[in-house]
C-alpha cells in the first residue's frame, strides 16, 4: 500500500491497527485449536469457558385467546362481542400477553358501554382471564333491570308541523313514558324525521333540541326532541348544461314540474336515469340558488358528453354454447335525438351470427325504445342445424313494472333437424310480457322473474306454414337465513299447427341443459322421428328445485333436482336430473359449475353445465 499521501500520525495508526487485527486472528486460530484437541487424561484443570452468547430471540405467535360471553343471547351477545377489543381478531393478531392482559382489563367498561343503548345501565360482571396454553376470556353477564323512560316529548314546529305526514311520525313515536329505553329506536326516529325532510322540501329542517337524559340515581331517563323543519320548498325550471341531445327529449327524464314538492329522491333518480343511457359520461344534477322569497328552487343539470363510438369484446364458454367469441360495436349517440344504433359479430363452435340494430327512443325515451334489426345466425346442436336470415321491428314499452314489447320479424330458414329438411319463410308477430324485481341485478338473494309471450304465422300471409305458440316461465329467489338461498323456475310452452315437421327447429320446443333439465345435454330432449333423432314437440315442461349455500360472501355450493321433457303429448314421461354445483359471485354475474346425473338417460349419465350471467 501506497502511504505517501497519509500523515505520520496516521501512518502511526495504521501500523497498530493492522497489528492489532493480527494479533487478534492468531488468538481466534489458538483458541480453536485448543477447542477441537480432545482434553487429556489428567487431573488438569479444564480450560475456562468462553462466555455464551445470548441467544436470538424466537418468532412466537400471537398467544390464541377464546372469548366467552355468557348470560346474555341474540342482538345483545351480539353487540357486546362487536365491542370488545379482546374479542376483534384484528388486535388479537397483534397482541403479545401483556397486551392481552390490557384489553381485557377494558372489557368491563366496553360491556357496560354495548349494553346501554338495550336499555341496561346496572349489569353485574363476572370477569376471568386464564391460561393454560391458551388464553380464555370470560365475562359472565346478568344485566339487571332495564331503564325505563319517565318522560317522551316529540314535537315538530316550522310549516312542517301542519304536514300530515310529520304528524304521523310523531304519533307513532315508538317509545313512550314508562317504557324501555332503546337507543335504535331514538336514532331510527331522528333518522325518520330527517329522511321526510329531504322528501318533502324542508331543506332548512334541524334539530333544536334532540338529547337523552339519564339520571342513574333514581334510574330513569326522559327523552326530548324538537324538530324545526323551517319553509317548504318547490321544484323550479330545471335546465341543460352541455347537452348534445335535444332538449325536448331531455325533458321526458325529468319525473317532476315546476310548483311540486321539492324532493331529493327525484333528482337522484333523474342522475341515475340520464346516466345509464350511455349518452354521457359525466351527470351532475343539483339544486340551484332559491329564487329570492319563493322557495323556489331551479335544477341545474350538468351533462358531458360520451364518445359517439365504443367497441366491446371478449370470449366466453358456456356448455349449452360452447366457446366464443364477440365483438361489439356501438354508435352510442347518432344525432339530436338519441338515435342509437349497434354491430354485434359472434363466432362459436355452436353459435355463428352478425345483428345489426337501430334504436329510436320513443314514445317515452326514459322507458321506451323501437328497435330495427336486421342479421343472419348460424346455429348447430346435437339435434339440429340452422341458417336464419331475419329483419324486425319491436317496441319496448314499460307499464308499471311491466315490460311489454310487440314485435313483427320476418325469418327465413334453411334447417336440418333429424330427418326433416327445408326452407321456411314465415312472418312472425309477437308480444312479450315480462317483470324482473330484484335486490341485486349480479348477485340476487330475493327476486323473481315472469314471462309470458304468443306469437303465430298465418300461412298465405308471407308465411309457409300456420302455428299459434304460447310460453310461460317464471322464476324465484328467496333467502333462506344469511347463507342460504333457494331458487324455483318452471317452464311451459304449447303450439297449435298441424305442420309441426314444417317448422323450422327454432320454432319447436327442445329440452336439456344448463337452464332447462340438467343432467341431459342442450336440446337434447323431445319427441323422435321414425330414426329416433330427437326433432322436438309441441308442448314443453320444465321444472327445479335447487339450495344454495354460501360458505364465503361470494362462494358456496349447490344442490338441485330437474324434471321435465319437450313431447307431442302429455302422456310421454318426463326426464329427470338430479346434482351438484359450485357458485362464485364474480363482478360480471354469477358463475354456476354444476355435475348432473340424469337419471333416465341412456349411457353414460353424467353431465357437466358451466354458465355465467345474471340469474333473473
Amino acid at each position: 500500500m501506497d502511504h505517501a499521501g497519509i500523515a505520520p500520525n496516521q501512518r502511526k495508526w495504521a501500523v497498530e491497527f493492522r497489528a492489532t487485527l493480527f494479533a487478534a486472528a492468531l488468538l481466534f486460530i489458538a483458541t480453536a485449536s485448543r477447542a477441537q484437541t480432545p482434553a487429556p487424561a489428567t487431573n488438569a484443570p479444564p480450560p475456562t469457558p468462553a462466555p455464551a452468547q445470548t441467544p436470538a430471540p424466537a418468532q412466537t405467535k400471537a398467544p390464541s385467546v377464546r372469548v366467552e360471553v355468557l348470560g346474555v343471547e341474540g342482538a345483545l351477545r351480539k353487540n357486546v362481542l362487536a365491542s370488545l377489543s379482546i374479542a376483534d381478531k384484528a388486535q388479537r393478531k397483534r397482541a403479545t400477553d401483556a397486551e392481552i392482559r390490557h384489553l381485557h382489563s377494558r372489557a368491563e367498561q366496553e360491556i357496560h358501554r354495548a349494553l346501554q343503548p338495550f336499555g341496561y345501565y346496572r349489569p353485574l360482571i363476572k370477569s376471568e382471564l386464564l391460561t393454560d396454553g391458551t388464553w380464555i376470556a370470560r365475562y359472565q353477564i346478568e344485566p339487571g333491570p332495564p331503564i325505563l323512560l319517565d318522560s317522551v316529548l316529540v314535537s315538530v314546529t316550522g310549516e312542517g308541523a301542519a304536514d300530515p305526514k310529520y304528524q304521523q311520525l310523531v304519533r307513532a313515536f315508538p317509545l313512550h313514558k314508562g317504557g324501555v329505553l332503546l337507543h335504535t329506536a331514538y336514532e331510527a326516529e331522528k333518522a325518520s324525521l330527517e329522511t321526510y325532510a329531504a322528501e318533502g322540501g324542508y331543506l332548512d329542517a334541524s334539530f333544536t333540541t334532540s338529547r337523552i337524559d339519564v339520571d342513574l340515581e333514581r334510574y330513569s331517563a326522559a327523552i326530548v326532541i324538537r324538530f324545526d323543519t323551517g319553509p317548504r320548498h318547490y321544484f323550479g325550471d330545471v335546465s341543460f348544461d352541455g347537452g348534445v341531445l335535444e332538449p325536448d327529449m331531455l325533458v321526458h327524464f325529468v319525473d317532476f314540474k315546476h310548483g311540486d314538492v321539492f324532493n331529493f329522491k327525484k333528482l337522484l333518480q333523474l342522475q341515475t336515469d340520464l346516466s345509464s343511457t350511455g349518452y354521457f359520461t359525466k351527470v351532475e344534477v343539483k339544486p340551484g340558488e332559491e329564487v329570492e322569497s319563493h322557495r323556489v328552487v331551479p335544477i341545474d343539470v350538468s351533462l358531458a358528453p360520451a364518445r359517439k363510438l365504443r367497441f366491446t369484446g371478449g370470449v366466453g364458454y358456456g356448455t349449452d354454447d360452447g366457446a366464443r367469441a364477440r365483438l361489439l360495436t356501438e354508435w352510442r349517440r347518432l344525432n339530436r335525438a338519441g338515435h342509437r344504433a349497434q354491430l354485434d359479430l359472434q363466432y362459436g363452435l355452436r353459435d355463428k351470427h352478425v345483428l345489426g340494430q337501430y334504436f329510436i327512443p320513443w314514445p317515452n325515451p326514459r322507458t321506451d325504445v323501437m328497435t330495427l334489426s336486421s342479421g343472419y345466425q348460424d346455429l348447430r346442436t346435437v339435434t339440429a342445424r340452422s341458417r336464419v336470415f331475419q329483419s324486425g321491428i319491436a317496441e319496448s314499452r314499460l307499464l308499471g313494472r311491466w315490460r311489454i314489447v310487440p314485435a313483427l320479424n320476418y325469418r327465413r330458414e334453411n334447417f336440418t333437424v333429424g330427418v326433416d329438411t327445408g326452407i321456411v319463410k314465415t312472418l312472425i308477430p309477437e308480444n312479450t310480457w315480462s317483470r324482473i324485481r330484484t335486490d341485486d341485478a349480479i348477485f340476487t338473494r330475493n327476486g323473481d322473474r315472469v314471462l309470458l309471450s304468443v306469437r303465430g304465422a298465418h300461412e298465405g300471409l308471407v308465411s309457409d306454414v300456420s302455428f299459434l305458440q304460447e310460453r310461460l316461465e317464471g322464476k324465484l329467489i328467496h333467502g333462506l337465513g344469511p347463507q342460504s338461498r333457494g331458487l324455483a323456475r318452471f317452464e311451459i310452452g304449447a303450439m297449435q299447427t298441424n305442420e309441426f315437421r314444417s317448422l323450422p327447429p327454432t320454432l319447436r320446443f327442445f329440452a336439456g341443459g344448463t337452464n332447462s333439465v340438467r343432467g341431459y345435454s342442450y336440446n337434447s330432449l323431445g319427441g323422435r322421428d321414425e330414426q329416433r333423432h330427437v326433432i322436438g314437440g309441441k308442448y314443453l315442461l320444465t321444472g327445479s328445485l335447487e339450495l344454495n349455500h354460501f360458505f364465503f360472501p361470494r362462494w358456496g355450493i349447490a344442490a338441485f333436482a330437474d324434471a321435465g321433457n319437450a313431447m307431442n303429448s302429455f302422456s310421454t314421461p318426463v326426464k329427470r336430473g338430479v346434482g351438484f354445483g359450485l357458485r362464485w359471485g364474480s363482478p360480471a354475474g354469477l358463475i354456476r359449475g354444476d355435475l348432473a346425473w340424469g337419471l333416465d338417460r341412456a349411457g353414460t349419465p353424467l353431465e357437466l353445465h358451466v354458465a355465467m350471467g345474471t340469474e333473473l
